[in-house]
């Protein structure tokens, strides 16, 4: 299973590196034409920078994000692992202890407001 893995990082990671012209060329394109996309946002944790999200205006929560990570500690982590949670809603790469993450949410749609009259 471990060996499945790690083939399965490495496929991945070469992936990323093959399509990367590609996949930075198609997030400008997106955020050029669809509201709600924002591209290269820092977040509260100095560690992790989100490379792309997609939070839709009838929304409360974000959609997706792809999110990049480096290490906190020098023993954090593997040096090339792939890995998905059960309830399938993050999933990513870990290379050299550094993680490509994407996290979905479940979407909490915002309620029209309606007039007592």
């Amino acid at each position: 299973m471990r060996m499945i893995r790690s083939i399965m990082a490495a496929m991945i990671c070469l992936a990323l590196i093959v399509l990367a012209p590609v996949l930075v060329a198609s997030a400008a394109i997106a955020w050029l034409a669809i509201p709600g996309i924002k591209l290269m946002s820092h977040t509260s944790d100095r560690f992790t920078l989100n490379l792309a999200s997609y939070h839709s205006p009838q929304s409360y929560t974000w959609s997706w994000i792809v999110a990049f990570r480096r290490p906190r500690s020098s023993d954090e982590g593997r040096w090339l692992s792939c890995f998905i949670y059960p309830d399938g809603r993050q999933m990513g790469v870990q290379i050299a202890r550094h993680e490509i993450m994407l996290l979905r949410q479940a979407q909490t749609p915002i309620l029209a407001a309606r007039s007592i009259s």
